[in-house]
């Protein structure tokens, strides 16, 4: 065991990862799978929320509008069967802004006409 056995050293092969089509193929198939079964829970989510809960389709109480006048408050216009009533929500607590209304408001006007609604509100004694 002289010294020159041990400097001689053998070149390494210079390392190269080479992708091919296939793994690319592989990645964007797997990439596209993910992205479309996440948006099927989003989807699923979604209509979920709007029927109201799990196979609940009674509907007596219903959402009309909802205005955020805060960073963690809003204004809720809630109907419960033929009567409804604002509601101010904040990250601690529900307040009613307004009693319940008569039969005669509780035909409110179309869902996109909240503005109408909240002046309605205002000049209600």
């Amino acid at each position: 065991m002289g010294a020159s056995s041990m400097n001689t050293t053998t070149p390494l092969a210079p390392l190269t990862s080479t992708i091919g089509v296939a793994d690319w193929l592989q990645f964007v198939a797997s990439f596209a799978l993910v992205l479309g079964l996440l948006f099927a829970l989003l989807w699923w989510l979604r209509r979920l929320q709007n029927n109201r809960g799990f196979g609940r389709k009674d509907g007596e109480l219903e959402v009309l509008e909802t205005l955020g006048v805060g960073v963690r408050q809003k204004i809720m216009l809630v109907r419960v069967r033929d009567r409804a009533v604002l509601i101010g929500v904040g990250p601690n607590h529900m307040q009613a802004l307004t009693g319940w209304l008569d039969d005669h408001h509780a035909t409110m006007p179309p869902k996109n006409n909240f503005a109408q609604t909240i002046s309605q509100l205002k000049d209600t004694p």
